[in-house]
């Protein structure tokens, strides 16, 4: 992804910086999306057809893991942000990049290969996408130990989840029609970062969510702070450059924007269940870069667009 222009948001009653990271997307990686003004003189059933791509044929895979509960808990992290991603298996691992309905958020996710105790792809590359909460109510019921296998049903063509416990458990799935484009990664020019105890963090957000709906973020010399404003009350939430909860602090520029409590919220409940640590990285009123570091071969990244007032 490459440096862009700053992000001004137009300030909306009930949906703040709506469709920022598409504009980003399109604006500076020469993306071609449909904008809502465009989408709008479209006929509902031409507009559907647009947005709906045929699902190519997948080549042959099969992923096994050693903990399906890891895998619940990292399918759950897209899941926050995407109910059908695209699903892109490669010779290097598992991509899943997507972003939300709103058009303000988006989840990067990507298992490497060794995460994995059997990878088999066939022909380096393969291309599914499914419904995440079928998936995840299938494995609800799993333990701690048990193993959980993904593969192409080659017979039917579904997704097939194979489950191993004191018994043998086996699902298949269909395979659903694609209804995104995978964006691009983005990469922007953001100019202060601090490493934090994710969890420390999570509750921090969760404090100052009871005060506003959006949470203003500021990195400085002496560190990062949380403020929300309310009605007739207010939060601010410091972590110092000293603090236990602080691990580390980059600032080439002070940055400060502000976000929506709730999309914070969620997005490091589901951080929380897999990392420790957690990369916040910013630039003023540009979108906030959340990056959890995970104990393996692989990285969680969420994009979440400012809120920016107009005047």
């Amino acid at each position: 992804m490459s440096e862009v222009e700053e992000i001004m948001v137009e300030e909306k009653p009930e949906e703040p910086g709506e469709e920022a990271l598409a504009e980003e997307l399109a604006e500076h990686e020469e993306i071609e999306e449909s904008r809502p003004e465009e989408a709008e003189e479209l006929e509902s059933e031409e507009a559907a057809e647009l947005e709906i791509q045929k699902a190519p044929e997948p080549s042959y895979f099969k992923l096994r893991i050693a903990c399906a509960k890891e895998l619940a808990n990292l399918l759950k992290a897209v899941a926050v942000l995407a109910d059908e991603p695209t699903i892109i298996i490669t010779e290097d691992g598992l991509r899943i990049r997507s972003m939300d309905s709103s058009k303000i958020a988006m989840v990067d996710l990507f298992i490497g290969r060794s995460v994995f105790d059997e990878y088999v792809v066939d022909g380096g590359e393969s291309t599914i996408c499914v419904s995440l909460p079928d998936v995840l109510k299938l494995l609800r019921k799993v333990k701690k130990g048990e193993p959980a296998e993904l593969s192409l049903d080659e017979l039917t063509g579904r997704v097939r989840l194979t489950l191993r416990g004191k018994y043998v458990r086996s699902f298949t799935i269909p395979r659903l029609e694609f209804v995104e484009t995978v964006p691009p990664e983005l990469k922007l020019a953001l100019t202060a970062r601090a490493f934090l105890d994710a969890r420390e963090l999570r509750k921090a957000i969760e404090e100052v969510g009871l005060i506003g709906d959006f949470v203003k973020f500021t990195i400085d010399n002496e560190g990062l702070t949380l403020s929300a404003e309310g009605y007739d009350r207010s939060a601010r939430i410091e972590f110092s450059r000293a603090c236990d909860a602080m691990i580390d602090l980059e600032v080439k520029e002070p940055a400060t924007a502000t976000y929506d409590a709730s999309y914070l919220a969620k997005i490091h409940k589901a951080g929380t269940a897999l990392a420790d640590v957690v990369e916040v990285e910013l630039a003023t009123n540009k979108p906030l870069r959340l990056a959890f570091r995970l104990p393996y071969e692989a990285t969680l990244v969420y994009w979440l667009a400012p809120r920016v007032d107009v005047e």
